[in-house]
C-alpha cells in the first residue's frame, strides 16, 4: 500500500505536470481564420483583424478571408476599417478556429476620431491607389455618369489621354500597358460612347485596386499598371435593388439570396443609353424624305454574378459581363444613299472555386474567358443608267479585328505564421488574334484581304512571400516566370519583384520597390488622318516582347487622430523593345499588307517622376490633393537618328484636387479640379513641292510642339432622402467644366491666302471639344 507521504508526493507531481502542460498549452500559438462580411452578406476586402492581447493582426483578401496566429487561450479581436464601425469579438480558443464575422456601416454615432494602433496595413505595399465606391459615386462626372476610371485619373501618377476619354495613362505608359482585370478576366477595351464612359458599372463593383509599381509577383503581362476590379457578390440577407436615370443612360441592379437556405446569392445589373430613342423622330423624317441624313447610337452592358456555398469549406461563383456599342449613320444628301457603322464590344466570364485547406491555406481555381471585337461597316449605293434602264449597285466595305482568350488560373495563399505569408500560383491562356479582316463587296464581286487568325499560348508561374521579421520591418519578394509561344517561336523570361517597408518613429513609413514586367502583346493605334482603329497584335519572330524595369522609393506619414495621410514617391522606369507606327502610316490603308512591315521596333523609353499625395479619409470634409512632376521620353533608331523625343503622353505637371463636403443631413457637395501641362505633338515646319507638282508637309523633330495647358473645374450636389423603411433616394445636379475652359483636343492646320499678294500662309489652330455641360440625375434603392 502506498504511504500517505508517497500519495502526497504523487499528487504534487501530477499537479506540477498538469500546470506545466497548461502552461505549455497557453504558450502555443493557434490559427484564427474566417471571413468578414458586411450587413448584406458581402465579403469585405482590406479590413483589419487584430488580437488586442497579443497585438497580432491580418488583413482580409479579395474574398474577405483572413488568417492570423495568436496564443491559445483568451483573445479579443478588433475588426476595424474606415468605412465600418469597430467590432470587438471576445474569444477563448485553445485550438484552431474558423469565424464568421459581420460588420456594420459606420454612422455619425459610431465615428471614432482616436487612432487605432492595431490597424493592420501591408507595410511593404506601395504605389497602389484604391477608391471606395461610395467616393466614386459622390464625385462630379461628365454628363453625371460616375465612372471608376475617371475617379482614378484624379490620383497621383495617373491621367487620361485626351479630354473625355476613359483610357488611363499610368506613370507615362500608354493605355495598352494597363492590365484591366474584371474578376480575374482581362478586358481589352474599356470604352463606351467613344471613351466618354468606361465599361465598369460602379453599381456592380465591390473593390478597386490600381497597382502603379511595386507589382506583386502574382500579377504580370503589362508594363505600366494592373487594375484589379472585384465585382460584388450580391446580398444574402434579403432581395433588394437599385435604379438610376441620367441624361444619357439608365441603370438597374437586382440582388438577393439564392434559395431558402441563403447559402448563395445573385447580382444582376444592366445599363443602357437611350440616345437612339431620342433620335427616332429624325429617322422618321428621313424615311419620309423630310431629312437628308440621320444617325443612331446604342450602348448597353450587363453584369451578373452568382455564388453558392459548396460544402463546408468551399464556395463557387460565376461572373459574367457583356457590353456593346453600336453607331450607325445614313446620309442621302449627295444623291445615292451611303451608310457608315461602327460597333465594338467585350464579353467576359469567370468561373471561380475558392476553398480552405485547413486553417492556414486558402486556394482559388479559376477558368476565364474574354473576347473583344471591333467592326467597321460602310456601304454606298450607285445608280448607273443604261438606255432606259437604271441599275442600282451597292458597294460594301467591312473591316474587323478580334482578340479572344480562354484560360485557367490557380493560386494558393499560405498563412504559415504571424510573420510569414506565402503565395504560389500558375496560369495559362490561349489567345486568338485576328488583327485585320477586310472585305470589299458589290452586288457582283467580292474581295477578301487582311491577315488571318494567329493563335498563341501565354503561361506564367510565381512564388511570392511576405516576411515580417520585426514589427517595424516587412519584406515582399517574389519571382514570376513568364513564357509565350507564337508560330513556332518561344519566349521565356524571369520577372523578379522586391519591395520592403520600414516603420519609423512618429508614424512615418519608408518604402522601396523594384519590379520587372514583360508584355507579349501590343496595341496598334492609328496615328494618321481618319477614324481611330486600335488593333491588338501579339509578339512575333519580328516583334519581340516589351520590358519595363521600375524602381521606386516612398515616404508615408499617417495622422490617424486627424484622419490624414501623406505620401511622396519617386520612381524611374526604363522601357525596352517598344513598338510604334512608322511616321505617316495609316492602318486603315494597309489591310492588304503585312502589318508588321508598318511598325517601328526596338524602341526604348525612360520615365522619371515625383508624386505627392495628401488625403483626408473621413469627416464632414474629405478628399485629397495630388501633384505629379514627370518626364516621359522615347527613342527609336529609325526616328531622327535615335534622338530622344517627348512621348505623346508626356505631361510635365499634373495636379488634382478632390473634395467631398457634408453640408447637412440631406445635402452633400463635391468638387474636383484638374490641371496638366500641354501634351507634345508633331507639326510640320514647311511645305515642299514634289517632282510631280504635288505639295507635301515637311516635319521637324518628333514632338516639336506643345499644346496649351488643360484646366477643368467640376462641381456637383446630391440631395439624399431616406424613407422610413430605409430606402434611399438621391437627386444629383452638377456641372462639368464649370469655367467653360476651351481645353486642347487636337491641333489643326488652317490655311489662308492674302487677298493682295495671293500668298498662302498656314497657322496652327487648337480645337476644343467639351464646353460647360450641366447634368442631373436620379437614383434610388428599393
Amino acid at each position: 500500500m502506498m504511504s500517505k507521504k508517497m500519495r502526497v508526493k504523487g499528487l504534487a507531481l501530477l499537479g506540477l505536470f498538469w500546470f506545466s502542460s497548461l502552461g505549455a498549452l497557453l504558450g502555443q500559438d493557434i490559427t484564427l481564420s474566417g471571413i468578414v462580411r458586411d450587413a448584406s452578406g458581402e465579403p469585405v476586402v482590406g479590413i483589419s483583424v487584430a488580437d488586442t492581447l497579443s497585438r497580432r493582426g491580418a488583413v482580409t483578401n479579395t474574398s474577405g478571408y483572413f488568417s492570423l496566429r495568436a496564443p491559445a487561450g483568451a483573445q479579443v479581436l478588433r475588426v476595424s476599417h474606415v468605412s465600418y464601425a469597430r467590432l470587438y469579438v471576445p474569444l477563448h480558443a485553445e485550438r484552431d478556429s474558423f469565424l464568421n464575422l459581420t460588420v456594420e456601416p459606420r454612422t455619425a454615432e459610431t465615428v471614432t476620431i482616436t487612432a487605432d494602433p492595431l490597424a493592420v496595413k501591408p507595410l511593404s505595399q506601395m504605389s497602389v491607389s484604391t477608391i471606395p465606391m461610395s467616393v466614386v459615386k459622390s464625385l462630379p462626372a461628365l454628363m453625371g455618369e460616375r465612372d471608376v476610371l475617371k475617379a482614378l485619373a484624379l490620383m497621383p501618377g495617373v491621367t487620361t489621354g485626351i479630354e473625355g476619354t476613359s483610357g488611363l495613362l499610368v506613370r507615362g505608359g500608354s493605355p495598352d500597358q494597363n492590365l484591366m482585370l474584371l474578376d480575374g478576366a482581362p478586358v481589352y477595351n474599356v470604352s463606351h460612347l467613344f471613351g466618354f464612359l468606361s465599361v465598369f458599372n460602379p453599381d456592380a463593383i465591390k473593390d478597386v485596386a490600381l497597382y502603379k509599381g511595386g507589382f506583386p509577383a502574382r500579377y504580370g503581362g503589362r508594363l505600366s499598371s494592373v487594375l484589379d476590379i472585384t465585382m460584388r457578390e450580391g446580398a444574402t440577407s434579403e432581395h433588394r435593388g437599385e435604379a438610376g436615370i441620367g441624361i444619357i443612360s439608365s441603370r438597374v441592379l437586382l440582388e438577393g439570396p439564392l434559395g431558402k437556405s441563403k447559402k448563395g446569392s445573385y447580382l444582376v445589373s444592366a445599363r443602357s443609353s437611350y440616345l437612339g430613342l431620342l433620335l427616332i423622330p429624325v429617322k422618321i423624317l428621313y424615311a419620309q424624305g423630310d431629312a437628308d441624313a440621320y444617325y443612331n447610337y446604342w450602348m448597353v452592358d450587363f453584369n451578373a454574378k452568382m455564388n453558392y456555398q459548396a460544402g463546408k469549406n468551399g464556395r463557387i461563383s460565376l461572373s459574367l459581363y457583356g457590353g456593346n456599342d453600336n453607331f450607325n449613320a445614313v446620309d442621302g444628301s449627295f444623291g445615292p444613299e451611303s451608310r457608315f457603322g461602327l460597333n465594338w464590344g467585350n464579353q467576359t466570364a469567370t468561373l471561380r472555386y475558392t476553398h480552405l485547406l485547413g486553417s492556414k491555406w486558402f486556394g482559388q481555381a479559376m477558368g476565364i474567358y474574354s473576347r473583344y471585337q471591333y467592326q467597321l461597316l460602310a456601304s454606298q449605293k450607285d445608280s448607273v443608267r443604261t438606255g432606259d434602264t437604271t441599275y442600282v449597285n451597292t458597294n460594301r466595305v467591312r473591316s474587323q479585328s478580334l482578340v479572344a482568350d480562354i484560360g485557367a488560373k490557380y493560386k494558393l495563399e499560405g498563412y504559415l505564421s504571424s510573420s510569414l505569408t506565402l503565395r504560389l500560383g500558375a496560369e495559362v491562356t490561349r489567345h486568338q488574334f485576328t488583327p485585320s479582316l477586310f472585305r470589299i463587296q458589290s452586288d457582283t464581286t467580292e474581295d477578301r484581304q487582311g491577315s488571318g487568325s494567329i493563335y498563341t499560348v501565354e503561361a506564367g508561374a510565381y512564388a511570392e512571400a511576405t516576411w515580417k521579421p520585426k514589427p517595424w520591418l516587412e519584406i515582399n519578394g517574389g519571382l514570376r516566370l513568364s513564357a509565350y509561344s507564337v508560330a513556332g517561336r518561344n519566349y521565356a523570361a524571369p520577372e523578379p519583384r522586391l519591395s520592403a517597408g520600414i516603420q519609423l518613429p512618429a508614424n512615418f513609413q519608408f518604402k522601396g520597390s523594384y519590379s520587372r514586367m514583360k508584355q507579349y502583346l501590343h496595341l496598334l493605334t492609328n496615328s494618321g488622318v481618319g477614324l481611330p482603329n486600335d488593333i491588338w497584335v501579339p509578339v512575333t519572330a519580328v516583334i519581340p516582347p516589351s520590358q519595363s524595369d521600375q524602381f521606386a522609393l516612398g515616404l508615408e506619414k499617417d495622422l490617424p487622430a486627424r484622419k490624414l495621410h501623406f505620401s511622396v514617391e519617386a520612381y524611374y522606369k526604363r522601357l525596352s523593345s517598344l513598338t510604334d507606327y512608322a511616321r505617316g502610316s495609316n492602318f486603315l490603308e494597309v489591310f492588304s499588307a503585312d502589318w508588321q512591315n508598318y511598325l517601328l521596333t526596338g524602341g526604348t523609353g525612360r520615365i522619371r517622376g515625383l508624386e505627392f499625395f495628401a488625403q483626408r479619409t473621413e469627416g464632414k470634409v474629405s478628399g485629397w490633393v495630388s501633384y505629379t512632376l514627370s518626364k516621359n521620353e522615347r527613342s527609336f533608331a529609325q526616328t531622327d537618328g535615335g534622338a530622344w523625343y517627348p512621348f505623346r503622353y508626356d505631361r510635365r505637371h499634373v495636379a488634382t484636387v478632390a473634395g467631398i463636403f457634408t453640408l447637412s443631413k440631406h445635402w452633400k457637395a463635391s468638387t474636383t479640379f484638374s490641371y496638366s501641362s500641354g501634351f507634345p505633338v508633331s507639326v510640320p515646319i514647311a511645305r515642299a513641292q514634289g517632282p510631280e507638282g504635288g505639295w507635301t508637309w515637311v516635319y521637324g523633330p518628333k514632338g516639336n510642339y506643345r499644346t496649351s495647358s488643360y484646366q477643368r473645374l467640376d462641381v456637383g450636389f446630391d440631395h439624399i432622402k431616406t424613407s422610413k423603411n430605409g430606402n434611399e433616394k438621391i437627386f444629383s445636379i452638377g456641372c462639368y467644366n464649370t469655367l467653360n475652359r476651351k481645353n486642347p483636343f487636337y491641333i489643326d492646320i488652317k490655311g489662308s491666302s492674302d487677298p493682295v499678294t495671293n500668298v498662302r500662309s498656314y497657322n496652327l489652330v487648337q480645337r476644343s471639344f467639351l464646353p460647360i455641360l450641366p447634368y442631373f440625375g436620379w437614383s434610388w434603392k428599393f
